[in-house]
């Protein structure tokens, strides 16, 4: 694959200032898919510099799972922030990361995003760096983002943010395969139950195991009589993923509910779908979504919840209303209200209504 004109330039500015050969298939890696007009404020000598910084920085001692962030200021004629991220390569990193930046009115003025094969030694340090020949054999991200410049303090808050980011992420990929099969251990409890009236949610669990959820956190709760008033209490050693820390959080909103919508909580359907009070830190910044189960006794009463939450995936959006289950349910009730003649366009037209209506409200 030929090199941007402006990754040779720099190549040959790097020979001229005397860095390594090595240093050369880096530097070409590292700027490969860079956008130069928004890197057009730097010289080729403050971008050799800072791509030569960041490989440094990418040789040190990392621990798997464990992030490497620095942010330093950086410009010989403009003072602006520069943020470098070594990293384990994770799904929605950057998603995430500008994320977290908008939320802090840091605005990007330039972002490299690059994936890399590495092997590291025994203490840590990389023993080799090499572009990871295609996605899915990446091991590391190497993470580049310029900013308008800011204090020292803000940005070395900024960078412990980062960190806490990415460890959060780590948690929600690695839990994410554990929490799929908790999902379906939960799915066979119910239908091991024999109680008929469940098969939909049955269906409606499998059918978000089937990759239309993005798990990042369960717990299992037990319904208890607190002061003559119901509170959900958190059962020990359940709580996984983001909640493995934070368990109170689903437990913490149902105490908030007056005594009348416990009552109605007690008495509601047994899959409620519902939004957290929480925005995700994770992928895109929208409320998370809650999916829980009220746990039976053999007498049919409320004991307690399984509650899972996370993100409906983009396929949960684009897919037709008439394979989701639960939701199917809701449309065909709506379609026998209405009762248009099977094939008309009136019954045309309300199919197509149902299916573009807005999920997010269809999902609740």
């Amino acid at each position: 694959m030929s090199l941007p004109t402006p990754v040779l330039r720099l190549q040959d500015s790097a020979r001229q200032q005397n860095f390594a050969e090595d240093f050369l298939p880096f530097l070409a890696s590292y700027y490969r898919q860079a956008d130069f007009a928004d890197l057009a404020s730097y010289s080729d000598t403050e971008l050799l510099s800072a791509a030569d910084s960041h490989r440094k920085l990418a040789q040190e001692p990392r621990a798997a799972g464990k992030a490497v962030v620095r942010v330093s200021p950086t410009g010989d004629t403009v003072q602006h922030t520069l943020v470098e991220i070594v990293a384990d390569h994770l799904p929605f990193l950057l998603d995430s990361l500008l994320m977290l930046l908008n939320r802090e009115q840091r605005v990007p003025l330039a972002v490299l995003h690059s994936a890399w094969q590495v092997k590291r030694n025994a203490d840590g340090k990389a023993a080799t760096l090499e572009e990871a020949a295609k996605e899915g054999s990446a091991q590391e991200t190497l993470v580049a983002v310029y900013l308008e410049g800011g204090e020292a303090a803000q940005d070395q808050k900024l960078a412990e943010q980062i960190r806490n980011l990415l460890a959060e992420l780590g948690t929600v990929v690695e839990s994410e395969h554990k929490l799929r099969g908790q999902l379906l251990l939960v799915n066979q409890m119910i239908l091991n139950e024999g109680r008929s009236q469940d098969a939909e949610i049955v269906s409606f669990l499998s059918w978000l195991a089937d990759r239309h959820f993005l798990l990042m956190g369960f717990c299992e709760y037990d319904l208890v009589n607190h002061s003559g008033s119901p509170r959900l209490q958190a059962k020990a050693n359940t709580a996984q993923g983001i909640l493995a820390g934070n368990s109170n959080l689903i437990a913490d909103d149902f105490a908030a509910l007056s005594d009348t919508d416990k009552k109605q909580w007690l008495h509601h359907d047994r899959l409620l779908l519902n939004k957290s009070q929480q925005r995700s830190r994770i992928h895109r910044p929208a409320y998370l979504n809650q999916v829980s189960i009220h746990k039976l006794n053999a007498n049919g009463q409320v004991i307690g919840q399984w509650c899972f939450i996370g993100l409906y995936t983009a396929t949960a959006y684009t897919d037709s209303i008439w394979n989701i289950p639960v939701l199917r349910g809701k449309a065909e009730h709506v379609l026998k209200h209405f009762d248009f003649a099977d094939g008309s366009h009136q019954e045309h037209n309300l199919r197509h209504l149902l299916q573009t209506y807005p999920r997010n409200e269809l999902f609740e």
